[in-house]
C-alpha cells in the first residue's frame, strides 16, 4: 500500500528503459554495495513489491 500512496518517490523499469520486458512492471533496484542498505526498509519494500503478481502490480500502476 505504502507503494501505491508514495510511487512517486520509486522508479518502475519501464520508465528505466523502453524494451517491453517481463520485469516491465518491477520497481527498479538501485545498485548499491552495502549489506546495511540492502538489509534497509526501502530495498526490501523494492524486493518485496518485485515477488508480487503482475495482476496486482498493474492495478497498482493504475491507482495513480
Amino acid at each position: 500500500m505504502f507503494v501505491v500512496v508514495h510511487g512517486d518517490i520509486f522508479t518502475i523499469n519501464n520508465e528505466v528503459h523502453g524494451f517491453n520486458t517481463q520485469q516491465k512492471l518491477n520497481l527498479h533496484l538501485p545498485s548499491v554495495r552495502l549489506t546495511k542498505v540492502k538489509k534497509g526498509v526501502y530495498y526490501a519494500g523494492v524486493s518485496i513489491y518485485n515477488k508480487l503478481p503482475n495482476n496486482i502490480k498493474e492495478q497498482a500502476n493504475n491507482f495513480h
